[in-house]
């Protein structure tokens, strides 16, 4: 008997015997070049399959391949179907066997006849085996089949298939097929075991990226878009299943709501950041931002593909930002940045983008429940989006001049300065001897993100005033000729679901650059804004004098109709306090819960739904007497829509009043005993004018309450709710990591469910709205208008209390002072220019050190005048004097002190004992840098006392007064003309002021 080794070796030979006859047969034919070479390929691959696979398991497969080899060595039996056929039950018998080895050579066979044209080419067409869509979606199959093995080995061989189809497939893989190869070559990426195989997976999907939105970008010719006049194209219908786009479009299409779907996973709490959920969503994340960077240009001018964005980018960019990881959080947040940036677009993604700075960007800057990191990447994304003069500026022409949209520009400045003035209250504490070496390591870790988080807000602001400034300088140049004459991009009537409403193109209007009255729009506009905000603010306290309000100041009408339209459809209404006003007994009122009540058609719908429609969008108030209003008037409204239900409103009345207190019943879990079903329905016999409603209505009903809750909108704002989860957050400890990821989760989840129901209501509703592009100068006037107070503040706090080896932080807080003067003074706000200054004037009298710090101050203030020297009038001899200090340092720094040492309380610092230097020491005494208070060393030794009332100069002062350029301090006296600055200013005071100098 043969050993099973021998056998193999035996089968092999005789292949191997057969096989070579038949090649040198081939050769003899007398066919063409072209089919000869067709069939030694044929005749080789076989011969490398079906040596590798012996045994009975492969009998099929031998059969088929010696029936191939007697159709390629017969002239007269060469028939291309039949070769087909059998060409492909080998690859099936072989890809379907389970043999690595065997599933590895047949798919370096299908390589080998992609290579020769035989698969997906155009070379050969008459010795094509994919000769059909089903045979090249099989072979797409069988090459995908290769994943079972878990082998790396055969994972590079159907990267190397799967890419090779891809990219030179005349006839296409698409659709499925090329969904198919893309999840292939993904789980690869995933389960590969090397780093090798991930590299090469990855490198694939980058090239299949490449084919299938290059071949768009082709088939459209899509230029590159011009930021200034973006425009849509506007068509009618369903953007899933367009049948006119080509098979380039929907390839592309698929392929991006695929990876959206990748990322939507949902995340695994009991899984690491490094498990496989967590790897596939960063990598369908990461290939997003690369479609979403270079492709910008077929995303924004194509309407299928911003249909992708809103609908399937947007939520998944909203779920992947509330990640508990942060590394997914980041990732998503890269995509944001993108968006943001990108010009063309911002118009289509107007509430996408307000969605997401609302929700995983803005919310994380101040919230105690967030980790120092995630605070970091949120502060990054703000910054980033500050440095764009433009986008930072149409930001807040499209949202804070919007009374629809939140105040993303203004509540983003008030959340940092709120992480400004919170780091200044708060205290870290210091570790004790009791606490462990993790305590203290959390302690220590702590302080350093605290300390990190102030210096990026503090930088954030800073850019933001730097962006301002800049936009404005083309009027701080005074060169007004000089405007840019561009057009203003006004986007009129966007819908905003699909911009598909109608076959309109989006509107262009040209504005001169430098007309302040385009600014005058938006301030009315603002103004108007602030008054809503005021009204709903009252609303939310006292709602009937909010109503008033409302009325008076936004509606302008006092429609009942009117009114209960915009007390339920604006955003930023209070559902507790709406359900109050509705149950008021006051008879305008009444009229208003009335026509809200009329504005819902309930016809044919189940009486439970009716009501969960109706209390959608408002809380039921909390007194007896308020519900009835509401109940009895859901109870006219639901017989009046369905005439036959009930005998009279009556009988729904009651019903509707039995459901709410079952409602309560069922959900509450203070209540201990819950009502059974017997027992509700024995509280409803006789209700229907004495007669029963049917039992089989009432326990269907019953059943319906108790298993789904009758409760508000996800979108609608409820104080209640947040007041409950504002008293947990209280309640717990938000320096634990457990307890803080805890709460985190919980309002990601609140937020969360609020935003899917809003994009789901916007996507079923059409909404309209406008978008303007941004080129008025004047527009820096208003941001600067809403934010300076908060900005002085945390400026001239941070400055007063930073110590000499805070550099970073003095230096960004007067950046901020310069760059904020700059712009008051450019737009002649006087009130405010003279705020700033007069708070840098008081940092340097806050302390007895002059130290390099106050030095700066002076610079500052000094270097005003060259602006404009006028509007400072009021604080003229504040700024001599700080030249005057200025030039003293000087002074007694280069021992010159003949002109300038009229204060006999100043003090020279001895910089032999400071630095160490070579230079003669003086009669003064040394004042070190890092003192934080002011001390004269006696010359007797080991001796000292505290200066009383005396300014210590430090050798810091010294340092940097000298880089101040003399010509500075001379402009004050002097212009270019020889003309005195100092105006008007009494020369009296003047000289008094320099001589207390």
């Amino acid at each position: 008997m043969l050993s099973m080794e021998q056998e193999a070796e035996s089968e092999f030979q005789a292949v191997d015997d057969e096989i070579a006859p038949i090649i040198e047969g081939v050769e003899n034919l007398d066919i063409s070049p072209a089919e000869k070479e067709f069939r030694d390929v044929l005749i080789r691959c076989v011969n490398k399959v079906t040596s590798i696979s012996l045994g009975k398991r492969f009998r099929d497969l031998q059969l088929a391949a010696k029936d191939l080899r007697d159709v390629l060595r017969d002239k007269q039996r060469f028939d291309a179907e039949v070769i087909r056929n059998l060409v492909l039950v080998i690859l099936r018998e072989g890809c379907t066997s389970g043999k690595p080895s065997t599933i590895e050579q047949c798919i370096d066979f299908i390589n080998r006849l992609i290579e020769h044209g035989y698969i997906g080419g155009s070379s050969a067409p008459n010795y094509r085996i994919d000769n059909s869509l089903e045979r090249t979606t099989e072979i797409v199959n069988l090459v995908c089949s290769g994943m079972r093995t878990q082998e790396d080995s055969v994972y590079l061989r159907v990267l190397q298939a799967l890419l090779s189809l891809v990219k030179t497939s005349d006839s296409g893989v698409h659709g499925n097929a090329m969904l198919t190869s893309i999840r292939t070559v993904y789980s690869v990426y995933i389960n590969a075991q090397t780093e090798s195989v991930r590299t090469s997976a990855r490198a694939s999907l980058d090239q299949i990226m490449e084919v299938v939105f290059g071949n768009l970008e082709k088939d459209l010719s899509v230029p590159e878009p011009n930021p200034e006049e973006v425009s849509v194209s506007v068509k009618q219908g369903d953007q899933e299943n367009a049948e006119n786009d080509s098979f380039f479009v929907r390839d592309a299409y698929l392929l991006f709501r695929a990876l959206s779907r990748l990322a939507s996973t949902e995340d695994d709490p009991a899984a690491s950041s490094s498990s496989n959920n967590t790897k596939s969503k960063l990598l369908a994340l990461d290939l997003l931002l690369q479609i979403v960077k270079r492709y910008r240009a077929v995303l924004a001018g194509n309407d299928r593909f911003v249909h992708a964005l809103r609908h399937h980018l947007a939520p998944v960019l909203v779920h992947n930002g509330m990640s508990i990881y942060m590394s997914v959080s980041s990732a998503a947040l890269s995509i944001v940045d993108v968006l943001i940036a990108e010009p063309s677009l911002r118009p289509v993604l107007k509430y996408e983008i307000g969605t997401l700075l609302d929700t995983v960007v803005i919310r994380y800057i101040n919230s105690p429940s967030v980790s120092v990191p995630r605070k970091r990447r949120s502060l990054e994304t703000v910054r980033k989006l500050f440095a764009s003069q433009k986008a930072l500026v149409e930001l807040f022409v499209n949202y804070d001049c919007d009374y629809h949209e939140q105040s993303i520009y203004e509540s983003t400045m008030k959340q940092l300065c709120s992480v400004l003035e919170t780091s200044q209250k708060s205290t870290v504490r210091t570790p004790g001897s009791t606490d462990s070496d993790e305590q203290k390591e959390v302690a220590a870790g702590a302080a350093t993100g605290n300390v990190l988080v102030k210096l990026e807000t503090l930088d954030t602001i800073a850019t933001a005033m730097k962006s301002m400034r800049e936009w404005s300088e083309p009027l701080e140049s005074n060169d007004k000729d000089s405007y840019d004459k561009g057009a203003e991009s006004r986007y009129g009537s966007v819908d905003s679901r699909d911009v598909m409403q109608s076959s309109e193109k989006l509107n262009i209007k040209t504005f001169d650059k430098g007309d302040e009255r385009e600014a005058e729009h938006f301030e009315s506009a603002q103004e108007r804004k602030r008054q809503v905000g005021e009204a709903v603010a009252l609303f939310n306290k006292k709602p009937t004098k909010g109503v008033q309000l409302l009325i008076s100041r936004v509606l302008m009408n006092n429609e009942p109709e009117r009114v209960a339209k915009f007390l339920t459809s604006f955003t930023g209404l209070d559902a507790t306090a709406i359900g109050e006003y509705f149950g008021e007994g006051d008879p305008f009122a009444v009229s208003v819960m009335a026509a809200y009540t009329d504005l819902h058609d309930f016809s044919g719908v189940r009486f439970d739904d009716g009501i969960r429609q109706y209390l959608s969008k408002f809380r039921l108030p909390g007194e007896a007497q308020k519900i009835d209003r509401i109940m009895e008037k859901y109870a006219s409204r639901y017989c009046e829509c369905n005439p036959m239900t009930f005998a009279s409103a009556d009988t729904a009345y009651v019903l509707a009043y039995s459901v709410i207190m079952l409602n309560t019943d069922a959900h509450n879990p203070q209540v201990k005993n819950k009502m059974s079903k017997e027992a509700f329905i024995r509280n409803n016999r006789g209700i229907n004018d004495g007669e029963d409603l049917e039992t089989a209505l009432l326990e269907e009903l019953y059943d319906r309450i108790v298993s789904n809750e009758i409760k508000l909108s996800g979108t609608a704002k409820d104080k209640k709710s947040d007041e409950a989860l504002q008293a947990a957050l209280e309640q717990s400890d938000v320096k634990l990591s457990s307890e803080r990821t805890k709460i985190f989760k919980a309002e990601s989840e609140l937020l969360l469910q609020r935003t899917k129901v809003e994009f789901e209501k916007r996507k079923a509703s059409p909404q309209s709205y406008d978008y303007y592009r941004a080129r008025n100068i004047h527009l820096a006037r208003l941001m600067f208008n809403v934010s300076w107070e908060p900005v002085l503040a945390v400026a001239s706090q941070h400055l007063s209390e930073a110590q000499a080896s805070d550099e970073k932080q003095i230096n960004t807080c007067i950046q901020i002072f310069q760059d904020s003067i700059t712009i008051a003074v450019t737009f002649g706000m006087d009130t405010e220019s003279l705020r700033f200054v007069e708070e840098l004037m008081d940092v340097q009298k806050r302390e007895l050190r002059v130290s390099a710090k106050h030095v700066q101050c002076m610079k500052t203030v000094v270097n005003m005048i060259a602006y404009e020297g006028e509007s400072l009038q009021e604080l003229y001899v504040s700024i001599v004097k700080s030249a005057s200090m200025i030039e003293l340092i000087r002074a007694l720094g280069t021992g010159d002190k003949s002109c300038f040492l009229r204060d006999s309380n100043a003090i020279l610092p001895n910089r032999n004992e400071e630095n160490g230097s070579s230079l003669q020491p003086t009669t003064m005494s040394s004042a070190p840098e890092s003192e934080g208070t002011a001390q004269q060393t006696s010359p007797v030794k080991g001796t000292s006392r505290r200066n009383s009332g005396k300014r210590v100069i430090s050798v810091k002062a010294v340092e940097a007064v000298a880089e101040v350029p003399p010509a500075l301090t001379m402009r004050l006296f002097e212009d270019t003309s020889g003309r005195s600055l100092a105006g008007s200013v009494n020369t009296t005071s003047l000289i008094r002021g320099v001589n207390r100098c």
